[in-house]
C-alpha cells in the first residue's frame, strides 16, 4: 500500500517533487535526507523515468526540471525558518506584536503565489515531456490512486 501510494504521488507530475524534495514537512522529512534533498528529488525523477520508460532525450529535460526543482529547495527552508523564527520571537515576547505577524504573513502569501506559479510552470513542462501514452499512464496511475483513497 506505502509504496503504491508513493508510486500514485511520484507520477503525479513533478510538481510535487517541490514538496517532496524539500524535505521540511514533517510527513516527509522522514522519507528523505535532509542532508540530500537532491538525491531524494533524482530518485523520484528517475523511478518515473523507469516506469514511464522515457527516451533519453526525455530523461534529460526530467532531469533539468528536477534541477530546478531542487534548485527552489533552499528558498522553501527559508521560508519555512523565517516564519517559525517570527512565531518563537511573538511567544518569547510579553506581548504580541500584530504588525510583525503581518508582515510574515504577508510575506508566506508571496511564497505561497511563487509555489503555486512554479508548480503550474512545473507541471505545463513535465506535461510536454510526455507523450500521449505516457500521459494516458500517468492518468491512470492517478486514478488507480484516487480509489485507494476514497
Amino acid at each position: 500500500m506505502k509504496r503504491k501510494l508513493i508510486l500514485g504521488l511520484s507520477l503525479i507530475g513533478i510538481p510535487l517533487l517541490a514538496g517532496l524534495g524539500a524535505c521540511s514537512h514533517p510527513h516527509f522529512g522522514h522519507h528523505c535526507s535532509r542532508k540530500s534533498p537532491e538525491k531524494h528529488v533524482q530518485k523520484i525523477a528517475d523511478k518515473i523515468a523507469w516506469k514511464l520508460d522515457m527516451t533519453d532525450d526525455q530523461k534529460v529535460k526530467l532531469d533539468q526540471l528536477a534541477d530546478k526543482v531542487t534548485k527552489k529547495i533552499p528558498e522553501f527552508r527559508e521560508n519555512k525558518k523565517n516564519t517559525g523564527d517570527a512565531v518563537l520571537k511573538q511567544f518569547e515576547s510579553e506581548t504580541f506584536n500584530r504588525k510583525e505577524m503581518e508582515e510574515v504573513s504577508r510575506k508566506n502569501s508571496e511564497a505561497i503565489k511563487d509555489f503555486q506559479n512554479f508548480a503550474l510552470d512545473s507541471f505545463e513542462e513535465f506535461h510536454s515531456i510526455l507523450t500521449t501514452e505516457q500521459r494516458k499512464k500517468v492518468a491512470e496511475k492517478i486514478k488507480d490512486h484516487r480509489k485507494h483513497i476514497e
